[in-house]
C-alpha cells in the first residue's frame, strides 16, 4: 500500500505507535477468500524510464511489482476457480493463513473470520439452487478451519460467510454472485441502458475509475460496466429469492454445530424450491403444492378472500411456478 499510495498515505506518529502497542485489540477480524502460489522472478527489474516509475513487465508479464530483487510471480495452477477472475479457492491455504495470524499476533488473541466465500455463476434460479461449487468451497474451508482449531490450537471465535444473498459487487455490478440466497434482480439489460426507469447512479462506460498509482481518475469503466445490468426500480416489487444448496448445508451445520456431510447437497435441491416472493413465501415440495405465509397484519380468514387468493397466485407466478390453492 505504501508503494502504491506513496506520500499521499498518512503515517502513525510515535505517540500513536506507543498507544497501539499499549492497547492491544480485543480480536483480529479476518476477511479471506482465495489462495495463490508465489515464486521468485529474479530477472524482473525496474525500468527507470517507465511511466510513473512503474516496473517493466515486458519480459515477465505475470510478475508483481517488487523492489527489483524480491519480485514474485503469482500462479494459480490446479486451484479451483470462482466466477471472479481473482478468486481461486483453497481450504488448506485458509488453514495456513489462520496459523500465520495466530503465530504473529499470539495464540490467545481470538480470530473472527469476518468474510469468507466464493462467487459462482448462475443465470437462473435453478442454476443458483444447484450450488455444487459453493457447497464444496464452504465444506473445504470449514473443514480446514476446524482442523486449525482442534489440531493447531488456533483460537477461532467466530465465522461469517459472505454473503447472505447475491448483491452489488463493485465494478462487476450484479453479474458475480457471492450469495447463498439467489436474488432475481429483474435487470435493465444492456440494450435498455438508457431506460429512464434504471437507476441513474449506476455505472456506465464513462464512469471514472480511481487509479491508485497516480492518484487520479484518468481511466473509464468501459465495457465492464455495460454488463453490470442495473435493476429496474419499477419491477422491484416482483423480485424473488431462492435458497441455494449452500444455504441449506450451512443451516444444517449451524443447527448441528457439526461438519455435516455435503453429499446430499451437491446435486438436486434437497428441500425443493422455497421462493421468497413479493407477496409472501411459496414452497414447492414433492406434492407440488404451495403454501402462502400470512401477510403482516392480515388474519388467516383474510387470506381466503379473493384478493388474497390473487396475491397468492401472483407470488407463485413471480417464482416461476404454478399454484394449486385449496
Amino acid at each position: 500500500m505504501k508503494k502504491m499510495v506513496g506520500d499521499r498515505m498518512s503515517a502513525f506518529t510515535e505517540e500513536e505507535r506507543s498507544l497501539l502497542i499499549a492497547h492491544r485489540p480485543d480480536y483480529f477480524g479476518l476477511n479471506h477468500y482465495g489462495t495463490s502460489y508465489a515464486r521468485d522472478c529474479p530477472d524482473y527489474k525496474c525500468d527507470p524510464q517507465a511511466k510513473n516509475g512503474k516496473w517493466n513487465t515486458v519480459n515477465v508479464p505475470d510478475c508483481v511489482n517488487g523492489n527489483g530483487s524480491n519480485s514474485v510471480q503469482i500462479l494459480n495452477d490446479d486451484l479451483a476457480a470462482g466466477q471472479s477472475a481473482w478468486l481461486f479457492g483453497s481450504g488448506w491455504g485458509f488453514r495456513k493463513l489462520l496459523n500465520w495470524v495466530s503465530h504473529r499476533d499470539g495464540k490467545d488473541l481470538p480470530i473472527y473470520v469476518t468474510e469468507n466465500g466464493s462467487s459462482m455463476q448462475a443465470d437462473t434460479a435453478q442454476q443458483g439452487k444447484c450450488d455444487t461449487g459453493r457447497v464444496l468451497f464452504y465444506f473445504s474451508y470449514l473443514d480446514q478451519m476446524s482442523k486449525a482449531i482442534s489440531e493447531d490450537g488456533v483460537k477461532v471465535a467466530g465465522y461469517y460467510a459472505w454473503s447472505l444473498m447475491d448483491n452489488f459487487e463493485w465494478e462487476r455490478g450484479y453479474r458475480e454472485r457471492f450469495g447463498v440466497l439467489y436474488d432475481e434482480f429483474n435487470f435493465c439489460h444492456v440494450e435498455d441502458i438508457e431506460n429512464p426507469n434504471c437507476d441513474p447512479n449506476s455505472p456506465t462506460t464513462e464512469t471514472p475509475v480511481y487509479d491508485s498509482s497516480t492518484g487520479d481518475y484518468s481511466e473509464r469503466c468501459g465495457n465492464t460496466c455495460l454488463f453490470s445490468e442495473q435493476p429496474d426500480p419499477t419491477t422491484a416489487i416482483d423480485q424473488t429469492r431462492h435458497p441455494k444448496n449452500s444455504l441449506l448445508w450451512l443451516t444444517e451445520v449451524w443447527k448441528s454445530q457439526k461438519l455435516v456431510d455435503p453429499g446430499t447437497f451437491l446435486f438436486a435441491s434437497k428441500a425443493g424450491d422455497i421462493c421468497y416472493g413479493p407477496e409472501g413465501t411459496t414452497y414447492n415440495g414433492n406434492s407440488w403444492m404451495y403454501e402462502l405465509q400470512a401477510h403482516r397484519g392480515e388474519s388467516l380468514s383474510a387470506l381466503q378472500s379473493a384478493t388474497s387468493l390473487q396475491k397468492a397466485k401472483s407470488a407463485a407466478r413471480a417464482c416461476g411456478q404454478y399454484i394449486h390453492v385449496q
